[in-house]
């Protein structure tokens, strides 16, 4: 796993009772003969690829692998249960404490029999309830499995560190990203009796933590403290030290009930999901640079970058954060606010790519919070396994130049699976669809490829035609425009600082984007409510709407506004060409002075004695070089590709649903 991209946990199974057994105990070589399942000639994995197997147990990510998991329980009072995803750290630490990571008698990467303890324990996690009937509760698992192969060893594990979790009492309000929380569960991995009471006599008072400097030896602590030293102090760095706090042994007296949490809390950096930090590979920048600083005073781990909002003078900036994603399924996502520092706007704008579509969140970074913020409470979004999706930010916002904006870290935590809707089937949003399937007009149907796009906009990152889907206005339109954020986005193009979203007319031309849409009606990119000329004829939308631009002007009465007409006086002549192209009402009816006047002189076009009202109003002079209100808005990336979202339609391509999920439709 790399060191800059760290995965999300919490995890899951069944029922095991080890109630007499003393939490000195601990597995070792020779196999104990006589019990249920006999011991498996096998190759012991190596502790790196141990480690690999521990991690991935406790992220569900074992499959067939591992017997299936149940979901936890989450919350006090209100509970709900969630996928079954435990902390990397725990699953680590209690592999070492029963067994010392030993699957097969044989020492790393040879040949030997299982393990199997005097009380027939079997293998890495020291499996013993159930090894006769191959069930425990309602938990399933095979007998012979657990006694043969060291993935599904430890998987079995973690499913009865999952089932002890739902049978105990809480802590705190029982959070299973919290560590501490795991107190319990642990305690009970190995027997939730007295001997394993940290207020038994048995076990000196005032005790140093196991495994640290003047520690005592393993016999003087209870079983879930031996699991909380070697958290803290792993043997000869297996994995990174994780200091978990201990509950207070009078508030769990001697029969153990439901306490407060104790204090700090932790999570590991497997348990707190997929994060790319900005000095991570996985962070890039895809636009800018002189104008970007690096403020080393704040920020997830000590730094962040940062940029003043773009404008004629401030470069345009704009990054992502690719993650590798370790199962496909549904992932919140937070970004990290720093505590202090140069981070001053407002309101920037985080763009999230998912398999079905973009949400954009707008973010208040001057808080000073120093921790996460969730971009959608209690909203997750399908991402796939690998490389897929990512969340982005630029510079477009409204602020003053000392507004900075902050390019920090951003974690995925994964809240479960994806629906098992199949190709066809009904969904009211992508999450309903089984692996990489799409929800497009209610229908799970496979990601888009260019010929399946009428304008060829097949957006790779999320998988669906951009500017197509169902009429629905769900997703969110913050201005009432008829025009989703989605398609808006947090750019503002007249510059007038009101993000699209927010304005009611975004090019500043005064005609309402209600009125001109997302239609993109001259072919040339940008759409008609961010188009300064929708209809490409050299006139700019604001002269040829006329003096009710709500109602814009129709010369020729063909339902056709001027600012959408090529022939707007209907002469035949391209408003393009034509010195006349608003016709009657335009001042000009007899442009050349010869006393005819529109349309029937004959000498209209220019260059023949006119002095056309417009003047030179050509499409150069319209065109020049970009400025911060003709820069496209940017809903970008995949890795280093920036995808330019053009749309073509007036029916959006994503909705929010009810629920406050983001689909595409």
């Amino acid at each position: 796993m790399s060191s800059t991209t760290r995965l999300l946990l919490v995890a899951g199974f069944s029922l095991m009772q080890l109630i007499g057994l003393a939490p000195s105990a601990e597995a070792g070589c020779p196999s104990t003969a006589g019990c249920p399942q006999p011991a498996v000639s096998g190759l012991e994995p190596t502790n790196t690829e141990m480690a690999a197997l521990l991690e991935a147990a406790s992220l569900a990510q074992l499959g067939s692998e591992a017997p299936a998991y149940p979901d936890l329980e989450m919350g006090v009072p209100t509970q709900e249960m969630i996928p079954a995803i435990l902390p990397c750290v725990v699953m680590k630490s209690i592999g070492y404490t029963e067994s010392t990571w030993i699957q097969f008698c044989g020492g790393d990467g040879n040949v030997g029999p299982t393990i199997i303890s005097f009380d027939c324990g079997y293998g890495v996690t020291q499996v013993t309830s159930g090894m006769s009937t191959g069930s425990m509760g309602s938990f399933s698992f095979s007998p012979a499995r657990v006694a043969s192969e060291a993935d599904y060893n430890i998987g079995t594990g973690a499913g009865i560190l999952a089932a002890k979790w739902n049978v105990v009492p809480a802590i705190g309000d029982k959070q299973p990203s919290l560590l501490e929380h795991w107190y319990y569960a642990v305690w009970a991995y190995n027997g939730f009796s007295y001997i394993n009471n940290p207020n038994n006599p048995s076990y000196p008072a005032g005790r140093p933590p196991y495994q640290s400097p003047g520690g005592l030896s393993r016999g003087n602590y209870p079983y879930q403290e031996i699991v909380w030293g070697f958290a803290a102090y792993p043997p000869g760095g297996l994995w990174e030290p994780m200091s978990i706090s201990y509950p207070s042994n009078t508030a769990i007296g001697s029969s153990p009930s439901s306490i407060s949490s104790p204090s700090p809390v932790h999570t590991d950096s497997c348990a707190s999901g997929v994060i790319v930090d900005n000095l991570d590979p996985g962070f890039n920048f895809l636009q800018g640079g002189p104008g970007i600083g690096l403020d080393g005073t704040a920020g997830y781990e000590g730094n962040y970058y940062f940029a003043s909002p773009y404008s004629t003078e401030v470069e345009y900036t704009v990054a992502s954060w690719v993650p590798e994603i370790p199962v496909t399924g549904l992932y919140a996502i937070d970004v990290w606010i720093p505590a202090a520092g140069a981070a001053a706007a407002t309101t920037a704008y985080f763009d999230i790519a998912f398999q079905g579509g973009h949400a954009v969140a707008q973010v208040d970074q001057s808080s000073g919070l120093g921790d996460w913020l969730e971009l959608f409470p209690g909203t997750s979004f399908k991402f796939l396994e690998g490389f897929y999706g990512n969340v982005s930010l630029s510079n477009i916002t409204p602020g003053e130049p000392d507004d900075y904006l902050a390019w920090d870290a951003v974690r995925w935590r994964y809240t479960g699976s994806e629906g098992g809707t199949g190709n066809g089937g009904s969904c009211l949003h992508s999450g309903d669809c089984i692996g990489a399937l799409v929800c497009v007009s209610g229908a799970c149907q496979p990601p888009c490829n260019p010929a399946d796009c009428p304008e060829g906009d097949c957006d790779p990152v999320t998988g669906v035609c951009l500017g197509e889907g169902d009429d629905d206005d769900s997703w969110g339109d913050s201005d009432g425009d008829g025009i989703p954020d989605f398609i808006e986005g947090p750019g503002d193009a007249d510059g007038d600082g009101v993000p699209n979203l927010y304005d009611e007319d975004s090019d500043g031309d005064g005609i309402p984007d209600a009125v001109e849409g997302s239609d993109d009606s001259d072919g040339d990119g940008t759409p008609d409510f961010l188009d300064d000329d929708s209809d490409d004829d050299g006139i700019p939308d604001s002269e040829e709407a006329g003096d009710s631009p709500t109602d814009p002007l129709d010369t020729d009465g063909d339902g056709v506004p001027d600012y959408l007409d090529d022939d707007s006086d209907n002469d035949g002549i391209p408003d393009s060409e034509d010195p006349t192209p608003a016709g009657p009402g335009s001042g000009v009816e007899d442009d050349d002075g010869g006393g005819i006047q529109f349309p029937e002189d004959p000498t209209a076009p220019r260059g023949v004695g006119d002095s056309w009202a417009y003047g030179c109003t050509c499409s150069q002079a319209l065109r020049g070089s970009p400025s911060p209100a003709q820069l496209p808005v940017e809903l970008v990336l995949s890795g280093l590709l920036a995808v330019a979202l053009l749309i073509r339609r007036r029916s959006p391509g994503l909705s929010r649903a009810d629920d406050g999920d983001v689909r595409a439709r």
